[in-house]
């Protein structure tokens, strides 16, 4: 039996139910009973972050592309299901086949922040999964951690059986062979057949055992996912995003993941052009990323956002990247960039001054920031980034200071073009296997008298600072430089209340507090730096990377010392490069991309065709999971299958060009409906047959279309002409109690004291009046039917109604129609 069903019915009391459904475009769902092979993976964060991880998309892509694994994945949840799971004694399941985690062979947790930890200790407590290691037996999966953070795996020791260290490329054949060698019972066989990799951690195994970061030797084309899962609800980076190089070559001292990641290693351009086609086919995303830790460093990045710009130009795609440096950005990545809706752009001088930029190895001058900035704005760019950190190794008050000037000369361009600067402050965390790996963490009292000072010099006017919180810093630089004893501490802390760490709402550093005393540890201890002499904790990591090298980094930053990237030509021999793996750049862009242009009907006059645009009118279903999405997303549904089939729909002018749709009243979440509507603009005219095919390859979560046409140009709009909303609601499930509640209650419905109260968002409330929202009503058996009028100003919630009625929530409610009907003849001249 699937537990999860037995919620089903109480989605509709939680937010965003769609977190927990699935049913996304190209989700990958095997036969359970017909797959030997079952890897459940764990991204331990909320499923918008989750699902917005590269790192979660190729290794999804990876394992289910072979025939006898099944991959399903697994987020955490909010704390609202968390509770309605424990509350109705239900595990946490996959969200694929809807299996509990304790029946899969590997749960596979992806590990990218520190903070998340705790979260790992609750998916697992909600799992029913001991969380300690030690109290596993056979019966239970392999948990088996991955990811970035690994590269410390001590603070998990007593929380994961194995830790796979590198690229994933690498690592998931030899999970793959490792689970294949020995059946689900011999689960040791299978741990110790991966502890005979050289990429694998075991704390019970792998006693003085030096761990090498995998690295693959190129980024393939059939690694990587041509068929991306698309959500339904709207995700932290809800794009198509293209891996198009891995590694860096600046050589910051701070960025862990720009040492860990080395070498470059950048993907074929004409590998990235099929990608981009393919995902954009097989998506309809509108907004496309090039990402990798500094991608105006890929060689050949004019050439390429050359070569996709009349691509993305014709399918109205937006461009974009995940940070910018100043030194090497012109006009010609501006303006590629500039395409589409203009949602701001980031910048990371990281210090305030120059001189301490040489410390960090970070090349960037004030004038290359200012030119950059100066430039954007003229482009027309209303919002501009920056991240700087505070706390850095030799920094003094002149480099504080240096933060304010530089952001107030900002501002001061900011203002004069009507645009807002975002600053993002952050502490400093001395990461491993970087240069500062031996540094000691910032004192409270250190990052107090900064931000104090901060907080007198930095600008008041057209920006917007988000100021860093010391507690919440402290935790993830304890968590990602800790030894063993830090998992007492963090088990002490989850038990103390505490997960959602890296969320401020549920962040409470006393838990913390009380779990570090508990243990007998104090926080000075735990954030101490370490002699160049000392033997660190992590290092039986082997991240490729030589110490010495480290050691010399170390000492030039000291010195203000700067070290100048790597490349094919200048090697600074850090140890990362073989005969395998070296710098090498992209082979040059051959590929030619194909522009659709389909044709229906006629082809006009541009002055024509502005007189004669037709509209056209769709009556659709939602059911099962699509009861839950909310009005936006199904915008975002219909918006990505006519980009996906390149229906001809008009688009809006402006900054931020938006398709031409126009949607009937908004529709309460959890409610079934047999009636919603939308209606859209057209640049020419489409045969309803076409149209209506290409509508039909929607979304297989509930949604059905039923009919399409084209309306009159004088037909009214949807929100305009629906006058009044048809309810059905079968009376037949309430108990004896609730049906004397409904008939006393509606006895008297047409009392004007009979109110529904309404809360909003921020706690208010508000009275809805019944008798001016009930247009009219039937009893027939135990079938009730009942009209609301569509008003906006005594809108009633048709849900709030029953529950009013009957004295409890409930979600058995359908829509079964609208009126006027939106499909008269007076309205429809094609069908």
């Amino acid at each position: 039996m699937n537990e999860f069903n037995e919620i089903i019915d109480f989605l509709g009391s939680i937010q965003k139910p769609l977190r927990y459904l699935g049913g996304e475009k190209n989700v990958i769902i095997k036969k359970w009973s017909e797959t030997p092979y079952r890897i459940a993976l764990l991204f331990p964060e909320p499923y918008e972050l989750a699902q917005s991880n590269l790192g979660i998309s190729i290794i999804y892509h990876l394992l289910n592309r072979e025939k006898d694994f099944l991959c399903e994945r697994v987020f955490l949840p909010w704390e609202d299901f968390s509770n309605l799971l424990k509350e109705k004694n239900i595990s946490l399941s996959s969200i694929e086949n809807r299996m509990p985690l304790k029946e899969f062979d590997v749960i596979g947790i992806s590990l990218q922040s520190e903070v998340s930890y705790t979260n790992v200790l609750h998916a697992l407590s909600l799992a029913r999964i001991p969380i300690l290691s030690s109290e596993r037996d056979n019966s239970h999966p392999i948990i088996l951690g991955g990811g970035p953070c690994t590269i410390n795996p001590l603070p998990l020791n007593s929380f994961l059986d194995a830790f796979a260290i590198g690229d994933g490329e690498i690592l998931v054949n030899e999970i793959v062979e490792a689970l294949r060698k020995f059946p689900r019972e011999c689960k040791r066989e299978r741990l110790e057949a991966l502890d005979k990799s050289m990429h694998f951690y075991l704390p019970s195994m792998s006693a003085e055992k030096i761990v090498r970061y995998a690295v693959t030797e190129n980024l393939s084309r059939e690694d990587y996912p041509s068929k991306p899962l698309v959500p339904i609800l709207e995700t932290t980076h809800d794009r198509l995003n293209i891996e198009i190089m891995r590694g860096c070559l600046r050589g910051c001292r701070f960025c862990q993941a720009g040492f860990i990641n080395r070498p470059k290693r950048e993907r074929a351009a004409d590998d990235i052009i099929y990608l981009m086609e393919q995902g954009i086919k097989n998506s309809g995303w509108e907004d496309l990323s090039l990402s990798s830790l500094s991608s105006t460093d890929y060689s050949l990045f004019n050439e390429l956002s050359q070569a996709i710009l009349p691509y993305c130009t014709s399918k109205r795609i937006s461009l974009s990247l995940p940070s910018i440096r100043g030194d090497n950005f012109d006009i010609h990545m501006l303006k590629s960039l500039a395409l589409g809706k203009h949602s701001g752009l980031t910048f990371a001088p990281e210090a305030g001054t120059e001189r301490l930029r040489n410390v960090i190895n970070k090349t960037i001058s004030n004038s290359d920031i200012i030119r950059v900035v100066d430039m954007a704005l003229k482009n027309q760019w209303k919002t501009v980034k920056l991240y700087f950190m505070i706390g850095l190794p030799t920094e003094t008050i002149e480099d504080i200071e240096g933060i304010a000037e530089l952001s107030d000369e900002i501002a001061y361009m900011a203002r004069r073009h009507n645009a807002l600067v975002n600053i993002n402050l952050g502490i400093f965390i001395p990461k491993p296997h970087t240069p500062f790996q031996w540094m000691r963490f910032s004192s409270r009292e250190e990052i107090k008298e900064k931000t104090e000072l901060l907080f007198e010099k930095m600008p008041r006017h057209a920006v917007k600072i988000k100021w860093p919180v010391y507690e919440e810093s402290l935790i993830e630089a304890v968590l990602a430089r800790g030894d063993e004893r830090v998992s007492a501490l963090l088990l002490s802390a989850y038990n103390n209340g505490e997960y959602l760490t890296g969320w401020s709402e549920f962040f409470d550093f006393t838990r913390w507090d009380e779990a570090c005393t508990s243990n007998g540890l104090s926080w000075d201890e735990l954030s101490r730096g370490y002699a160049l002499d000392e033997k660190l904790p992590w290092s039986f990591i082997n991240c490729n990377i030589s110490e010495k090298f480290l050691r010399n980094e170390y000492e030039k930053a000291i010195q203000g010392l700067l070290t100048p990237p790597c490349n094919q030509d200048s090697c600074n021999n850090c140890g990362a490069c073989s005969e395998k793996t070296r710098i090498e750049n992209s082979s040059p862009v051959t590929r030619r991309i194909t522009i659709e242009t389909t044709s229906f009907g006629r082809q006009k006059t541009k002055v024509a065709l502005e007189k004669e645009a037709p509209s056209y009118r769709v009556h659709y279903t939602k059911s099962e999971h699509a009861r839950f999405a909310s009005h936006l997303d199904m915008g975002r549904i219909f918006d990505r299958l006519f980009r996906q089939f390149s229906i001809p729909v008009d688009f809006s002018e402006g900054y931020t060009p938006r398709p031409k749709f126009s949607f009937g009243p908004p529709l309460p979440l959890g409610i079934e409906s047999l009636a919603e509507y939308f209606d859209f603009q057209a640049k020419r005219e489409v045969p309803i047959a076409i149209l209506k095919a290409m509508l039909m390859n929607i979304n297989n979560i509930g949604i059905e279309i039923e009919k399409v046409g084209r309306i009159a140009r004088n037909a009214p709009s949807l929100m305009k002409m629906i006058q009044g909303i048809d309810y059905f609601f079968n009376l037949g499930s309430l108990d004896e109690n609730e049906k004397r509640n409904f008939k006393e209650r509606i006895a008297d419905i047409r009392n004007p004291a009979a109110v529904v109260t309404k809360v909003n968002v921020e706690g208010k409330k508000k009275e809805i009046s019944i008798n001016k929202s009930l247009k009219k009503f039937s009893i027939n058996n135990d079938d009730f039917v009942f009209t609301l009028v569509n008003n906006e100003t005594n809108y009633l919630n048709p849900i709030l109604f029953i529950e009013y009625l009957i004295g409890r929530k409930t979600m058995q409610i359908k829509k079964i129609s609208v009126n006027p009907d939106p499909f008269s003849r007076e309205l429809v001249i094609e069908s």
